[in-house]
């Protein structure tokens, strides 16, 4: 009997042992799960974030276009001395016909003009060997302009010397002021200038002065240079020295130098002036 049949509480004590040990196992199964899952969450928790931020644009400014400069057009020095020539040239073409003051000073412009071009020739070119002496020759020229714009005459008659015609002045009549300009007109016809000298020392050049006139004065191709003791005098530079002029006043009159003061009578045979 004991053979054939097992006693019957041994075999529910297997049956609960093997239940007990199933639940065991269930449990620790689910501790065991529990406790990774709360393992790994306080890990991911803990652990700091592997992915990097995004680093912030840093706007660069677009780099500003800078136009390069025009470069300043320079004029070649042939052309600078020739524009100086040219302007020498018109100069001397205005005193010719030079009476007012306003034509002086257009005259004196034009000399200023020339000078001003020849002091922009470089002092490497060639052409700056003639540039000084040039400057010189324009400046004397430019004074005698500007002394010529501030020349004033005598609005009274004066008494002419001895032997002298009288002089037409601007009480004279209109006779001998129409005179006074055909005679003019007559010397320029035959180029004549008169060389006179910037020195209050010289009292026959005022003298002269007194004997022509006004209208004649107005006139005339005046040649004011500059006195040996002025500290403008440019020695042979100076015009009235190129012309081989060192008395005065001197008078040309058809390529002939005649050195002193002239009466208007001898102004008319030494031109050949018929009237």
């Amino acid at each position: 009997m004991s053979r054939l049949h097992r006693p019957l509480v041994s075999t529910l004590d297997e049956v609960d042992a093997v239940a007990m040990d199933q639940q065991f196992h269930f449990w620790f199964v689910f501790a065991s799960t529990v406790a990774l899952s709360a393992l790994a969450g306080c890990t991911q928790w803990i652990s700091p974030s592997t992915s990097t931020a995004p680093s912030p644009i840093t706007s660069v400014p677009p780099t500003p276009s800078v136009t390069p400069p025009t470069p300043t057009a320079s004029v070649a020095p042939d052309v600078l001395w020739e524009n100086a020539l040219e302007a020498a040239a018109n100069a001397q073409v205005l005193s010719q016909s030079a009476q007012s003051r306003d034509d002086w000073s257009l005259v004196s412009n034009r000399w200023e003009q020339a000078i001003a071009l020849l002091r922009r020739i470089p002092t490497d070119h060639p052409r700056h060997s003639g540039v000084e002496q040039k400057i010189n020759e324009y400046k004397s020229q430019l004074t005698t302009a500007q002394q010529r714009a501030n020349i004033t005459t005598p609005d009274v008659t004066l008494t002419a010397p001895v032997g002298a015609s009288p002089s037409p002045t601007a009480s004279a009549s209109p006779e001998a002021v129409e005179e006074a300009i055909a005679l003019t007109t007559h010397l320029r016809t035959l180029e004549t200038t008169l060389y006179l000298v910037d020195d209050e020392a010289c009292t026959d050049c005022e003298r002269q002065q007194e004997i022509l006139g006004a209208e004649i004065m107005n006139r005339l191709n005046v040649q004011l240079c500059t006195s040996p003791t002025s500290p403008e005098f440019t020695g042979a530079a100076d015009p009235c020295r190129q012309s081989n002029v060192t008395t005065f006043p001197t008078w040309r009159i058809n390529e002939q130098f005649y050195p002193g003061v002239q009466s208007i009578e001898q102004l008319k045979t030494l031109s050949g002036y018929q009237g």
